[in-house]
């Protein structure tokens, strides 16, 4: 009885083996793998709008039928350049077989692009937004058709963002993943960077409504050569930073977006002429909402080593009714290392001078303070905002005279 079981089973496996080989032999005729690669190529190349050149297109039967460009050299309008060491297609074999191209999976080996960025912000003509978004809903079921359920995986990519012959970002070891229609696609993407060491996203999202939801965690982000690169002029200069950062979003359409962020401070400098001023952290932890223009952000937490104190507070943007508000509370807050970092990164506004004007010294277990306004100019407005808390082993200065006058200090 074994024995013929084992035969039986033996020669169910031989079977099959002679049908895959069968299948793989017979395929070019019953498929005509031709057409497809002609289509395939205009797929991929005769849709991106600029110069695409390869070195060859091979077909390929096993282990399962595709087409793969050797060599690939991609020229948009000079602004985007780049080569691609091969782009693997593999088309669906049921729809094949009724002489259909249905696209199953993409695979990009060692992507390698530069970006050129205007070297002055060119200025942005408003376009009408019906019109837009009715366009890229086309383009997305026009791609639907083709890839109903698409697999894309890019390896070892490389990315250099340029302005003029300068290299401002770079982006190396950039491994991808997107699974599923387009209309749901499914994202996984980590690369490393001159912007940090290390960071890696998955996300969720419906290009067309653009609802989903993501996970961002990023290593040894150094914010200061973003903030840099965009606002060149500002007094304020951040020389140097250190965040670790991890971020969850959910996007409820096109107005409707909310994050969770929570990470850690190593450092953050900031310089001002000749002036150095440096921040040490431990934790912070907070939210923000956005939604048809409304504009809330809660710090949960920011606790630092130097200046010491512990900070958590809410401010808030309706434009609809014309509302700016802020609320902040502070806990375990050295007055010394306080004013003097305030002082320094603060002192234009009016009212930071105004309280560290008078508060010198001490420490205060909790304080909380208050501001509302139609502009961001109420805000600092020492008639809209109020400030209570305790004060402990402290020193006040309170002006005798008119403004400018002598001081008298007051030791409590």
């Amino acid at each position: 009885m074994r024995r013929k079981i084992f035969l039986f089973g033996g020669g169910c496996f031989a079977l099959l083996l002679i049908l895959l080989v069968a299948f793989v032999l017979l395929l070019p005729y019953l498929v005509n793998l031709e057409s497809v690669r002609e289509r395939i190529e205009a797929l991929l190349f005769q849709q991106v709008g600029g110069r695409v050149e390869y070195q060859k297109i091979d077909l390929f039967y096993f282990p399962r039928p595709g087409v793969k460009a050797h060599q690939v050299t991609v020229s948009l309008d000079e602004k985007v350049a780049g080569t691609v060491k091969s782009v693997q297609v593999y088309p669906e074999l049921v729809a094949l077989s009724q002489g259909k191209l249905r696209v199953s999976r993409i695979q990009i080996e060692s992507p390698d692009f530069a970006v050129r960025i205007p070297a002055e912000r060119a200025e942005v003509k408003e376009r009408p937004e019906g019109p837009a978004l009715k366009e890229f809903e086309e383009i997305v079921a026009r791609i639907a058709e083709i890839v109903p359920r698409l697999k894309v995986v890019m390896k070892d990519g490389r990315l250099n963002l340029l302005k003029g012959s300068q290299t401002v970002f770079s982006f190396s070891d950039i491994n991808a993943n997107m699974t599923g229609p387009p209309g749901e696609a499914k994202i996984e993407i980590a690369c490393r960077s001159n912007l940090w060491e290390r960071i890696s996203a998955e996300a969720t999202i419906d290009p067309v409504s653009l609802k989903g939801h993501g996970h961002v965690q990023i290593a040894s982000f150094h914010p200061h050569l973003l903030s840099g690169f965009l606002s060149p002029d500002f007094p304020l200069k951040v020389a140097d930073s250190e965040i670790d950062l991890n971020v969850d979003f959910e996007a409820k359409g096109q107005e409707v977006f909310q994050a969770a962020v929570e990470g850690s401070v190593s450092k953050l400098t900031f310089e001002e002429g000749s002036q150095e001023t440096v921040i040490r952290g431990k934790r912070f932890q907070g939210a923000f909402q956005m939604e048809e223009g409304r504009l809330d952000i809660s710090l949960d937490e920011l606790n630092l080593e130097y200046p010491r104190l512990i900070l958590s507070g809410k401010f808030k943007i309706d434009p609809k009714q014309s509302v700016l508000g802020v609320e902040v509370q502070g806990r375990e807050l050295d007055v010394i290392s306080t004013r003097e970092v305030t002082l320094r990164l603060a002192g234009r506004i009016p009212v930071m001078n105004t309280i560290f004007d008078i508060v010198r010294e001490g420490m205060t277990p909790l304080s909380t303070s208050q501001s509302q306004g139609r502009r961001v100019s109420d805000l600092d407005d020492t008639e809209r905002f109020t400030i209570q808390g305790k004060i402990l082993d402290g020193k006040i200065s309170i002006p005798v005279g008119e403004p400018g006058g002598d001081r008298e200090d007051f030791l409590s």
